[in-house]
């Protein structure tokens, strides 16, 4: 199965399984969130563990994220090279 094919079955599984909070923000699951950043849950699990990757929530034993968060996330791995270390340089 294609990438773009896994984004869109997760997406449109994710319309009947996000949990809104009391803030209407939509909640997504590991794999959700996963399918919806293009990796691999066990990427998402790897990244929270050495704090790297999207902010999440976790209550209890439930891991979740919001779209919001991983949209902040993409962008702030936006890069304009391969050389592109995402920080500015400093002027000596």
């Amino acid at each position: 199965m294609s990438l773009r094919a896994v984004m869109i079955r997760a997406r449109a599984e994710s319309d009947t399984t996000m949990t809104p909070n009391t803030h209407g923000a939509e909640r997504l699951s590991v794999e959700q969130a996963a399918a919806y950043l293009g990796v691999s849950a066990s990427t998402m699990n790897k990244w929270r563990l050495t704090g790297f990757g999207p902010v999440f929530h976790k209550l209890a034993k439930r891991v979740t994220y919001s779209r919001t968060d991983l949209d902040a996330f993409l962008n702030a791995s936006r890069r304009r090279s391969t050389s592109d270390t995402g920080v500015p340089a400093t002027a000596a």
